[in-house]
């Protein structure tokens, strides 16, 4: 939901300047690592093991249409009046923790939750502890139906 802490790293610095160009010249050329999870192993043996997944660093026009899509969904956040349930780990580094905040405080949704995960990284579904997230989850729906 947002990119501004990972746009700031490294070479992400310049990228996002030239990106345009680069998108449209060279649209496959591989531009961005993605962090490892270096805090369950386990998942990122899984995540390595995996032939469906993909390996190799972010291309350039699929970094640029990420870009694009979050400012995007920046400009439509206020006009989101439906409601809705947001988690994010505090440790990821694939995302911006500080960015779901600011949607779910910028939506203009009156029903609408942010759980910030401690010590959890961006597969809240398959991490450690991953059975309080499905149960607050089902807590949550059901409230509402």
């Amino acid at each position: 939901l947002a990119l501004d802490a990972i746009s700031k790293r490294g070479w992400n610095r310049v990228l996002v300047h030239v990106g345009r160009a680069i998108s449209i010249l060279a649209p496959k050329l591989k531009v961005a690592r993605t962090p490892k999870n270096t805090l369950h192993p386990h998942l990122q043996a899984l995540w390595d093991g995996d032939p469906l997944c993909w390996h190799e660093p972010t291309r350039a026009r699929n970094g640029m249409e990420y870009l694009r899509a979050v400012r995007e969904l920046a400009e439509r956040t206020p006009g989101m009046a439906f409601p809705f349930l947001a988690f994010h780990g505090e440790a990821d580094t694939l995302t911006d923790p500080g960015g779901t905040a600011a949607f779910v405080a910028a939506a203009g949704s009156a029903d609408k939750t942010f759980v910030s995960l401690p010590d959890r990284w961006h597969i809240l579904v398959r991490e450690p502890g991953n059975e309080a997230v499905q149960a607050r989850i089902i807590q949550w729906c059901d409230a509402r139906l």
